[in-house]
């Protein structure tokens, strides 16, 4: 194939969306865990190509992670008398800020149906809830090591984020032209279009943070200012647009895949209240002896709560492209993607690689996989595969080769081939 081609294959990265590739792995592997959208809906992999095959399932995944804390890390130093090398290396291992991330992806119904004419349809109906927190380690910074007399203790990174969504998904694809993959250099090429609408009941956003103490000799001067916005319920739909094609190479099949996921993904947020914590302390006198009452007394609160016009989210989109291929009894994938955006903020990168193997009717999957805010991850997938029936069981943890996240996933799915 000529290099015009693969650039020109490449570049489908920048017209689609949507689920995941046709990757043989089933749902609780490690990249369908780790990002809590209804991947693979009209290119489900689990359907075989057969006219008229039916598949409905159920799943459900959850995952809590922590950036930087562990076990380790707390027995390591908790209960000793620190040095001041002991908290240098404590900061330095905590690195500039900490964050903890929960989420969790309940499907009640996910279901496909491959039609005679070569298009598939799918629908799925899922539960969405995720939130985050993440807090600059200036202050335990100031905390162990004391704070410079000259210098103020100003922290700027304080986030608070979630939500919970209720979301139908709607997806269509079909066989393209032969013209346009034979100009492709593919011997086969299939385009699908995805439409989801959702429920939103509860969202919440750092809007605004900041804090600083001055501390000049012998008085402390301070402000602190927390804006926050919660809003509920909340109405959304959004597009998705994928593509998947064919190529042989030296005797195999290789599948390449491209999709952009949101675009567009628009949300109201209606009964939007917006509250501003402030405070403000003057410059007082500090004594020998901490007294609540001076400072509480001098302590300015102008904090308050109002109710706010709409809130219209236009959410950043994600895209994705990835590859697989088959060797024997093995199948092979590398995927490359940008999430798309959420609660917590701009969606993040993250490369991943996995193979799985099948025996009879049982299979395994390992994934390794990168980025996203986070240090390399392993996860790993079992499953039976019946003739009419699929139950697999998956995993991740976030401890593996980088010290940058802590913690794991889990999730389950049941699937039913229906001929």
């Amino acid at each position: 194939m000529s290099h015009h081609r693969v650039f020109l294959v490449l570049g489908m990265v920048l017209l689609l969306l949507a689920t995941l590739p046709a990757r043989a792995g089933v749902l609780p592997g490690a990249s369908r865990l780790q990002e809590p959208l209804a991947g693979a809906l009209f290119l489900t992999p689990v359907l075989p190509p057969g006219a008229g095959a039916f598949s409905l399932g159920w799943n459900a995944a959850g995952s809590l992670r922590d950036d930087r804390l562990s076990t380790a890390l707390w027995n390591r130093y908790a209960g000793r008398r620190l040095e001041e090398r002991d908290k240098r290396e404590l900061l330095a291992e905590l690195g500039s800020a900490l964050t903890t991330r929960a989420e969790a992806r309940l499907v009640l119904l996910e279901g496909a149906w491959n039609r005679p004419d070569g298009s598939r349809l799918g629908v799925a109906l899922e539960h969405l809830a995720s939130a985050s927190q993440q807090l600059d380690v200036g202050l335990l910074e100031t905390v162990l090591l004391g704070n410079d007399p000259t210098r103020a203790l100003v922290v700027r990174q304080a986030d608070l984020g979630g939500e919970v969504l209720q979301r139908l998904r709607l997806a269509w694809s079909r066989p393209l032209s032969a013209d346009w993959a034979a100009r492709l250099g593919l011997a086969t090429l299939e385009g699908g279009l995805g439409l989801f609408v959702e429920q939103g009941s509860w969202l919440s956003r750092t809007r605004a943070f900041q804090a600083r103490a001055e501390a000049p000799q012998g008085q402390v001067s301070a402000c602190f200012e927390h804006v926050q916005e919660s809003a509920g319920p909340g109405l959304g739909w959004g597009l998705d647009l994928g593509a998947r094609g064919s190529l042989p190479l030296a005797g195999r099949s290789l599948s390449l895949h491209a999709a952009l996921r949101g675009l567009p993904h628009l949300q109201v947020w209606r009964q939007v209240q917006r509250t501003t914590r402030s405070y403000e302390l003057p410059a007082t006198t500090v004594d020998a002896t901490f007294d609540y009452e001076a400072f509480s007394v001098e302590l300015l609160d102008s904090s308050w709560t109002r109710s706010a016009h709409d809130l219209h989210l236009s959410r950043r989109p994600g895209w994705l492209l990835g590859l697989d291929w088959e060797t024997g009894r093995w199948r092979h994938s590398l995927l490359g993607e940008q999430l798309p955006e959420d609660a917590r903020g701009a969606g993040l990168r993250r490369l991943s690689a996995a193979s799985r193997w099948a025996i009879g009717i049982w299979y395994g999957r390992l994934e390794l996989t990168g980025g996203a805010g986070r240090g390399p991850a392993l996860g790993a997938e079992a499953g039976f595969a019946g003739r009419h029936w699929i139950l697999a069981l998956g995993g991740t943890g976030f401890a593996g080769l980088g010290a940058q996240s802590r913690g794991g996933q889990l999730g389950v799915e049941c699937r039913w081939l229906l001929n």
